[in-house]
């Protein structure tokens, strides 16, 4: 939990910088809760878990002629910790944003798991549907994101509030 302060902490004073500019960086910082989805590791664990993750926007696509959604290609990082199980999601993700603020998002990768006397690599995925607040200079998000995993009693359900940079 201190090491996720400490990153927590230096994203918030590295997007500050990025926040004195007009244009944004392409950095939005997650802060939320995590619901496993599997009743034994809700039971193990607990119900909820802190949750947290960071996106980073690569780079805008296009996709047709005139299309009202706009597509970003990036990078997710996740962080879900309760007790001796840890969650560690990187991610590829294709984001899709209508003007109205509404976006969808899916995403594959890796997961890097730790249960009690065991570290693992397994496949993970995210599928989430978000909305985006633009009021000022630095946008706030709200999110749900189903956050996929081949260790079954490791996915779930994250809500997240999110503070793009």
């Amino acid at each position: 939990m201190k090491k996720l302060t400490m990153i927590a902490a230096a994203i918030l004073v590295a997007g500050s910088a990025f926040a004195a500019d007009s244009k944004l960086s392409g950095l939005n910082l997650r802060l939320g809760l995590f619901y496993p989805t599997d009743g034994d590791t809700r039971d193990f664990t607990s119900d909820t878990w802190f949750g947290g993750g960071v996106d980073y926007k690569i780079r805008d696509m296009q996709f047709g002629n005139g299309s009202m959604v706009n597509y970003s290609l990036g990078l997710s990082l996740d962080y879900f910790e309760n007790d001796d199980v840890r969650v560690l999601p990187l991610l590829i993700t294709l984001t899709g944003t209508q003007n109205q603020g509404i976006y969808w998002l899916v995403g594959a990768g890796v997961s890097f798991n730790r249960v009690p006397g065991e570290n693992e690599t397994k496949f993970a995925y995210a599928l989430g549907l978000g909305y985006e607040f633009k009021s000022g200079m630095n946008p706030i998000s709200f999110e749900v994101r189903y956050m996929g995993n081949s260790r079954s009693e490791l996915a779930g359900v994250g809500a997240f509030v999110g503070f793009k940079f």
